[in-house]
């Protein structure tokens, strides 16, 4: 993907520019008129809580939405009233709650829209009008409370070579592993993102920076036992930052196919898999690429063989936009592979470095064609079928499922 999960492979997306997506999206009545409809009126059993029982319900506890544009969130009612809000736009953003009489009162800052919505509740669900477009939503409960990831371990290894011409600094290898889902989690996914493919990671590093899809998608994932893992690129392959709109001076952005086809690239994930058996337990090891990344997850495949158990490649890059990104795999035997490999592509990407029609020709049995979904903004983008838009979850459940127990369905999201 330009990456995540592309100049034609997933584009870098700014939080900023999620944000005024979003903003505009939820500010424009003519946009929420194209969508599914939702309901307008509360379950007749649902009734208004005083304002005493209705903080009690929310306080300190994590709910998800589907909103009736496709679109999944996560809201988590600080019992301090702070409120962390994570969409599977790739959104992701802290404000403020507050109850006022059967009211839940919302506030953000960056531009995102705030308000006050009527609120009524039965014995298992809490209801919400959004204040933007009056449509009522259900709160879901997070249904295992202590099964999602509560905190993270931020991983950085010294990858044993240096860089720089006269001063010599070491090269690190770094990743963000979400707590485990449970002690007994022997089982990781190890994610690598699209394009531009780096995270730069470091001690400061947000949690909520280790999937551009939030929390939603690794919900999924702690549910069905997996510890979810994010890798970057090493130190001495950042290169230069990129910005969409903003030229910036430096060595050009790097980790790209002469690294992630090398073997130094499978010795640096093999360090990170090697803290993860020796202090957390884990025995079974799953890659995940997206878009710009599946170059890494087919390397990493062949170059890794058994020592991995499976892999799944989801967006494949196979119609490199420029001589410098994807020419490694043209061609690649996905025979040659030991281990069990996944694909998942959405049957209307419109990316033009990953064409479903590609993916088909050689996934035989092995792929899962994902359909629906919302098409907004860039074709390779976060926001777009390419990345899933409005089906990651059905996604990241096939995934799980595949994981598991080796079955896939050959079509999902219908």
């Amino acid at each position: 993907m330009k990456s995540t999960q592309s100049s034609h492979i997933c584009k870098p997306h700014t939080r900023t520019l999620h944000i005024l997506i979003l903003a505009l999206a939820l500010l424009s009545p003519a946009a929420w008129s194209q969508t599914t409809a939702s309901p307008s009126e509360f379950p007749a059993e649902a009734q208004a809580l005083s304002p005493e029982a209705l903080k009690a319900r929310l306080a300190g506890n994590r709910f998800t939405s589907k909103y009736s544009n496709g679109t999944l969130a996560t809201m988590s009612y600080g019992a301090d009233q702070t409120l962390q809000l994570d969409m599977s736009t790739g959104v992701s953003t802290r404000g403020s709650w507050r109850v006022e009489g059967s009211q839940i009162c919302l506030q953000f800052g960056a531009g995102l829209p705030s308000g006050c919505g009527e609120s009524k509740a039965t014995a298992t669900h809490v209801y919400l009008r959004r204040f933007v477009n009056q449509e009522i939503i259900q709160l879901d409960l997070m249904a295992t409370p202590g099964a999602a990831p509560k905190g993270f371990t931020y991983i950085n290894l010294d990858a044993g070579r240096t860089e720089g011409l006269f001063t010599k600094s070491p090269v690190f290898m770094r990743a963000i592993l979400l707590d485990k889902p449970s002690p007994q989690s022997d089982t990781a996914l190890l994610f690598l993102r699209g394009w531009p493919g780096i995270w730069r990671y470091d001690e400061k590093t947000d949690a909520s920076k280790t999937s551009p899809r939030g929390r939603i998608t690794r919900d999924v994932y702690a549910k069905a036992g997996l510890t979810f893992v994010s890798l970057d690129c090493p130190t001495d392959q950042w290169g230069a930052e990129v910005r969409p709109g903003t030229v910036v001076s430096g060595p050009a952005p790097s980790c790209l196919d002469d690294y992630r086809s090398s073997n130094r690239h499978a010795d640096d994930v093999r360090k990170v898999m090697q803290v993860l058996r020796e202090q957390h337990g884990i025995r079974h090891f799953y890659l995940h690429g997206h878009s710009f990344g599946t170059i890494s997850s087919r390397w990493l495949a062949k170059n890794l063989g058994t020592e991995i158990d499976g892999a799944i490649h989801s967006a494949s890059i196979n119609n490199p936009p420029n001589a410098r990104v994807g020419y490694s795999v043209a061609g690649f035997d996905y025979a040659s592979l030991p281990t069990p490999q996944l694909h998942i592509h959405h049957e209307n990407d419109a990316c033009e470095g990953t064409p479903y029609r590609a993916v088909k020709w050689y996934a035989n049995n092995n792929l899962v064609t994902v359909r629906g979904g919302v098409a907004q903004g860039d074709p390779c983008g976060g926001g777009h079928l390419h990345s899933f838009e409005g089906r990651d979850e059905v996604v990241a459940q096939a995934i799980a499922d595949w994981i598991r127990t080796r079955k896939l369905s050959p079509v999902i999201g219908e």
